[in-house]
């Protein structure tokens, strides 16, 4: 079995891509993980590699192009649907709940799938009424400080005050 990684990695992008590193780094510490990037590897090379995969090859789809995801999963959909049960579907940030309602063959992929991993109660209340009922909560995929560098000395009497965005 080959456990493989397919997403949008930095540079030159931030944001999901980011997370997407930090979610395959977490992921390659317990599996071994073949990563294609969409960025450094052509679209007809990942797609042939999807297409022409074994049945025990597992997948995680991870990128931010909401365009891109639609139409991938859409093309595996059509030509070759059996694949998408052995595919796991992160939609980080964005509007993927929302996408799934308004697009019924792109849900009816995605329903199919492993599992699709949301990052808000929301998202995935949104999947599940589109009848995705395979969406569950990953939350933001961001590592926790080793350590808080912000000690508070006991001795002041001042108050403390935080701000929290």
């Amino acid at each position: 079995m080959t456990v493989y990684y397919l997403g949008q990695f930095p540079p030159p992008y931030g944001g999901v891509t980011v997370k997407n590193a930090l979610l395959c780094e977490e992921l390659s510490k317990h599996v071994a993980i073949e990563v294609l990037s969409f960025r450094e590897t052509s679209l007809v090379h990942i797609l042939r590699k999807v297409l022409l995969s074994r049945a025990e090859d597992v997948f995680v789809v991870g990128f931010g192009n909401k365009d891109l995801r639609r139409r991938f999963v859409k093309v595996l959909g059509t030509v070759r649907p059996a694949v998408l049960g052995r595919m796991l579907l992160i939609g980080m940030g964005g509007r993927l709940g929302h996408e799934l309602e308004e697009d019924a063959f792109y849900a009816r992929c995605c329903a199919r799938m492993r599992a699709v991993c949301l990052e808000t109660e929301g998202m995935v209340a949104a999947a599940h009424r589109a009848a995705v009922r395979n969406a569950v909560v990953l939350r933001n995929c961001r590592p926790r400080p080793e350590s808080c560098s912000c000690a508070v000395s006991r001795e002041r009497s001042e108050p403390l005050r935080a701000v929290f965005l």
